[in-house]
């Protein structure tokens, strides 16, 4: 059985229709696709779609012939290695992920193969080093490519957010925040990566004194679901507010929350 053929099956349990069941994880059209075969889907999305309907992981993949299911285990955790690794800086483990990458013929090869060019250039250049014009075009043409805005792409928009210019990151905002107007049914990890992007371009705002592009996302970052999950996102949002408005004490009660909840650490890293 294929990876469509058991969404199929699975969908028809659950006597979903198929906009249903992509969850809007990605578009119901390119659903509709993976469901025929037409298309293959990244493993992050197709993880998202079965945890939104809590089907059992394991059972699904059982389901899957062996050559299909080898390729998609050795993808489960990409996205997240590819972040470990830049934390690290982690040359050796870069390596060997680009070792198993080779291994790999899905349809998003393309993406993920430059998911480790950007790796590597990250590790191996200074944090104002200017990507090239060839990996700047390929790296606007795979994120247009990716315009359902997946868990993976918005994982990777997150990674090199530092590469574009505040223009460049308010137009692919904007595209974020109308895509996922409506966070009803939408992948908990999804909803967490969009508050990381939006703090980060809050930042991106101080650093370049245009506090009025900000608003938008300030607003939109309050609108998030309140869930735990999200509360370090929204308090760093309003920490921002408080930069922007010179609002000393709003400023120090939100680090002192930081402090008292032991993150004296990340603290020193915010601007004051």
């Amino acid at each position: 059985m294929t990876v469509g053929e058991a969404l199929k099956q699975e969908r028809k349990n659950l006597n979903l229709t198929q906009s249903a069941m992509a969850a809007e994880v990605i578009s119901p059209s390119f659903y509709s696709k993976v469901e025929n075969n037409l298309h293959e889907i990244n493993v992050n999305d197709l993880l998202a779609i079965l945890d939104a309907h809590c089907i059992d992981i394991p059972s699904f993949f059982m389901k899957i012939d062996s050559k299909v299911k080898t390729d998609y285990f050795n993808l489960n955790t990409f996205t997240d290695r590819v972040l470990d690794i830049w934390y690290n800086k982690d040359l050796k483990q870069l390596a060997e992920l680009q070792t198993e990458l080779t291994k790999y013929t899905g349809n998003d090869v393309s993406f993920l193969n430059l998911q480790v060019e950007l790796l590597t250039f990250f590790i191996k250049n200074e944090r104002n080093a200017k990507l090239s014009d060839s990996l700047m075009q390929k790296l606007r043409a795979e994120l247009f490519k990716q315009n359902s805005w997946s868990l993976s792409s918005l994982k990777i928009f997150r990674l090199t957010m530092r590469i574009y210019d505040l223009d460049q990151l308010t137009f692919f905002m904007a595209s974020i925040m109308n895509k996922f107007s409506d966070f009803k049914g939408v992948n908990l990890e999804i909803v967490e990566v969009i508050a990381a992007i939006l703090v980060n371009y809050l930042d991106n705002c101080y650093e370049n004194n245009e506090f009025n592009q900000s608003r938008n996302v300030q607003n939109y970052l309050e609108k998030m679901p309140a869930n735990l999950t999200l509360f370090a996102y929204k308090l760093l949002g309003r920490y921002y507010q408080a930069l922007f408005d010179k609002n000393t004490t709003e400023l120090t009660n939100i680090r002192q929350v930081f402090i008292d909840c032991g993150y004296q650490t990340f603290i020193q890293l915010l601007p004051k």
